[in-house]
């Protein structure tokens, strides 16, 4: 059941649209839709590099209905719990702090449950202590606090530079404290509890007492999707025997902090969890790289990415794939009678005259089991109208080599490919384009996973123009290397052409077994950087082979250079505008 495991700027970020209605996009006076198709024919020049924001394309959004009521009893008691899925704490390793008060499991202890359905996520605390403290004061002596946070949300604020400030303008987290006597608020906080919170019920018993609670997902107030799809969380008891002694004397962590690198939270898949309050508004893509934020009791996506100025997201792909399998050209590339063909995203030009997409083509599993000389391929494709129809235009392939792989899954313990995500860099130009992926690897003692790009101009014979690593790790049962890398689009040599810039913080850990126990070696971290400049005449971003440049320097200060941020998350690629771009958002000298 369980594993272990942004904004300075928002006057550049735009919202979209109604769910009710389809609402339509304002009007941008400096280009029409018909010229976009224009554009598109001659792309060479299509969009200069000037880092403007477009607007959202504003979609409808059609959701299930949620569940009014939870269907679990919430009245303090385990009674209608699957007893297997309740897990236990009440190891003395377990304490985090007032060790010397701690008497064994009986004096404080604890059981967790956690399960989800549509309409509630829920959670039951048995807590198990031979002396219950309760009063009135607001001093904490006995109770629980429930820690719970949107881990892909929480990634994604890590992933940004720390003077952007994101930590204090999106809310990732909610921590709470339930008392005895069933009092609850925030913990370590004076703010207000969420609206709409959920139900929440404290009962005593024999020895002890026990929390249950049924959370809307109002109570996390963001949240990176709708539906939620992964929540993190964390129990702490707290416990005070003395009634003479103010306070808490003992704490008790299902994951306590140690002061190393070991992650605190658990991460639990819910059932799609779905709001109580109305969506207001729509993201600009399925999946946008954003939050969800309530407002006035709504629900309103906030994206923090750029948002394509040239294409909109097509969500009702049948025409698309209609397309696609009617079409010779990829049944002779893709020789798909003998292969999975998997649509992953398509995008469709604003004036309606073209359509772009990422097309999967790999060799099927065999009883369950990938063979070892399955070959899968990647392409991007571009379609026209034709007769009613749609045609295809032209594809490339997203890889210089074919991926050693079935579609659906690793060949024996060869790397395999998957998330992929597409994503049009207009502010290069409209022949660009980024490919989301994550590499994993697994074998016995071994464990490795990247997340990256590859930039494709699919107006070159190859189309491949660049790659960049965001993240790395490599873990065997006794080390553990991990690179977070924060990657800019910017002018590197002050020249007219985006570069790459790669700030990579490597550490290199102890470990006391397979992801277990990592501790950053003394003198274990460093930071390096990468430098890819873009050469115009072949179309590409070539690697800069002294170790370094003084245009990507190791403090690179993102909010005073002008370009983009590459953002990677939930297996989606998007491009976070700088805060000192604002001041070329009037300058897109190609319309």
């Amino acid at each position: 059941m369980l594993r272990l495991a942004p904004l300075l700027f928002l006057s550049l970020l735009l919202g979209c649209g109604s769910t009710s209605k389809v609402v339509e996009r304002p009007e941008d006076e400096s280009i029409t839709d018909e010229d976009i198709d224009d554009i598109l024919d001659a792309p060479t020049d299509a969009v200069k590099r000037s880092p403007k924001v477009a607007a959202a394309e504003l979609q409808r959004m059609e959701l299930p209905p949620t569940p009014d009521s939870p269907s679990l009893d919430i009245d303090g008691s385990t009674e209608d719990w699957d007893k297997k899925s309740i897990r236990t704490f009440k190891d003395r390793s377990l304490i985090e702090s007032g060790d010397r008060f701690w008497n064994g499991s009986k004096d404080l202890s604890f059981r967790v449950g956690v399960r989800s359905d549509p309409g509630y996520l829920y959670f039951v605390v048995d807590v198990t202590d031979d002396k219950v403290l309760t009063d009135d004061s607001d001093e904490l002596t006995d109770g629980v606090v429930l820690t719970i946070r949107d881990p892909n949300l929480d990634n994604l604020i890590k992933s940004t530079p720390a003077n952007l400030r994101m930590r204090d303008l999106v809310k990732a987290e909610t921590s709470l404290v339930f008392m005895p006597d069933g009092r609850f608020r925030r913990y370590h906080s004076e703010e207000e509890l969420p609206d709409n919170m959920g139900v929440v019920a404290v009962a005593e018993k024999k020895g002890g007492y026990i929390v249950e609670i049924a959370f809307q997902i109002e109570a996390f107030e963001q949240v990176s999707s709708i539906p939620l799809q992964d929540i993190a969380f964390r129990v702490e008891v707290l416990d005070g025997d003395e009634a003479d002694r103010e306070g808490t004397q003992t704490v008790m962590s299902m994951l306590p902090d140690r002061g190393n690198d070991d992650p605190r939270m658990a991460i639990y898949g819910v059932d799609g969890l779905l709001p109580h309050y109305e969506v207001d508004k729509a993201p600009p893509r399925k999946n946008a790289i954003g939050s969800w934020q309530v407002r006035k009791k709504a629900w309103e996506f906030v994206p923090f990415e750029v948002v394509s100025k040239l294409w909109v997201t097509v969500d009702d792909a049948s025409a698309f794939e209609g397309a696609l399998r009617d079409s010779n050209v990829l049944k002779e590339l893709c020789k798909s009678s003998r292969k999975d063909v998997r649509l992953i995203d398509s995008y469709q030009s604003r004036g309606g005259g073209y359509r772009t997409g990422l097309i999967l083509c790999g060799d099927r599993e065999v009883k369950g089991k990938c063979p070892d000389a399955s070959i899968t391929d990647l392409f991007w494709v571009m379609l026209k109208p034709d007769n009613g129809s749609w045609r295809l235009e032209k594809a490339v392939q997203a890889f210089d080599a074919p991926l050693t792989q079935c579609a659906t899954g690793p060949a024996g313990e060869q790397p395999y490919y998957h998330r992929f995500s597409l994503f049009p860099m207009d502010m290069i130009d409209s022949n660009t384009w980024a490919v989301g992926w994550t590499r994993t690897t697994v074998s016995p003692g071994l464990d490795e996973e990247s997340t990256g790009i590859s930039i494709l101009n699919v107006d070159k014979t190859r189309a491949s123009a660049g790659s960049a690593i965001t993240n790395e790790k490599r873990s065997t049962v006794d080390e553990r290397t991990r690179t977070t890398a924060r990657v800019y689009l910017t002018r590197v040599d002050k020249d007219k052409y985006l570069d790459l810039c790669q700030i990579e913080d490597y550490h290199e850990q102890v470990c006391t077994g397979l992801d277990r126990g990592c501790q950053t070696a003394e003198h274990g971290r460093s930071i390096l950087t990468t430098v890819q400049l873009y050469n115009p005449r072949l179309g590409r971003f070539e690697r800069y082979e002294l170790s370094k440049h003084p245009g990507c320097p190791s403090d690179f200060d993102f909010t005073k250079n002008d370009g983009y941020l590459l953002l990677q998350t939930r297996g989606r690629v998007g491009f976070l505008p700088s805060p000192s771009s604002e001041e070329d958002v009037e300058d897109l000298d190609v319309f």
